[in-house]
């Protein structure tokens, strides 16, 4: 008889325990998405055209506040002769991990912006979305100011 009867406390002292520990894990959690913004100056190092439309290329990514290197980019893109404008893959390889955007635009005035959008990102940037856009320099120096707001 002491037996059933511990097994029986044993029982019912498990079955509050579960139910008082799953309770809490039945509420709905709150979802927040941190959002998080780089600010970025590239500097080209190469670039070469691919065919009759396509090019290839590669950046120093510096960081817009301090001027500092902190990753560098490998792009590669198509040129729209009949819309005067280009669409462009790129990946960001940054400590931590790469962030794979594309953006696009078309020349129209010497203010060109492009703009697109986060694809995936591995690292620290796993399951990152967002937008990415991009402004040549005022020169023609090679360099482009990025600008990524991205959450997860």
């Amino acid at each position: 008889m002491k037996k059933t009867a511990l097994a029986a406390v044993a029982l019912a002292s498990v079955a509050a325990l579960t139910s008082a520990s799953a309770a809490p894990a039945a509420a709905p959690v709150a979802q927040t998405k941190a959002a998080h913004t780089l600010k970025w100056k590239l500097h080209e190092t190469a670039s070469h055209d691919v065919g009759k439309h396509g090019f290839v290329g590669a950046d120093t990514i510096r960081s817009f506040k301090t001027g500092k290197i902190v990753g560098y980019d490998s792009t590669t893109g198509t040129y729209f002769p009949a819309t005067n404008s280009a669409r462009i893959q790129v990946a960001f390889s940054v400590q931590g991990g790469i962030l794979v955007g594309q953006v696009h635009g078309a020349f129209t005035s010497n203010d060109v912006v492009f703009h697109g959008r986060v694809l995936k990102g591995t690292g620290k940037f796993q399951g990152a979305q967002g937008t990415i856009a991009a402004r040549p320099g005022g020169s023609q120096d090679g360099t482009t100011f990025i600008t990524i707001h991205y959450h997860f």
